[in-house]
């Protein structure tokens, strides 16, 4: 429920930004029309059509941090971890800033029983000015 709820979110920014960056244009790129419709899959839990269309973005727009943050969204929800933990790198690779990704990586080396690196990146999140990070480096870390 709170996953859908944060998708929903998700979608709905990115379709505000999409709109904002596209003011006098009707038309989105090719980019935008795949990642919204893979975000759109994802919220519906049609991960292997949304994984086909984040990658169609990807590829035309390699660069681009929230793509990846996505697709490590679309490989939690598979259930791979070691998929979704790479993407999520990726992204803060490309975005050391991004919050986001940074919790979901905390998150899932909890999943993975990998305390140090949960803590780490718990730590990280939560310096980024994430509270629930916080919160989880508190109870789980000390």
């Amino acid at each position: 429920m709170k996953t859908n709820l944060i998708l929903t979110l998700i979608l709905f920014c990115t379709l505000f930004l999409n709109s904002s960056y596209s003011q006098g244009s009707s038309r989105k790129t090719d980019y935008e029309t795949s990642y919204n419709y893979a975000l759109k899959l994802l919220i519906n839990g049609d991960y292997d059509n949304s994984l086909v269309q984040i990658n169609k973005s990807l590829k035309l727009n390699p660069t681009n941090a929230d793509s990846y943050y996505v697709k490590g969204n679309i490989y939690e929800g598979k259930m791979d971890y070691q998929n979704a933990l790479f993407n999520y790198k990726k992204a803060i690779q490309l975005n050391s800033n991004h919050i986001d990704a940074t919790m979901k990586a905390a998150i899932i080396y909890g999943k993975m029983n990998d305390k140090p690196n949960a803590c780490l990146y718990f730590k990280k999140a939560c310096n980024l000015g994430n509270d629930d990070a916080c919160t989880g480096y508190k109870r789980f870390c000390n």
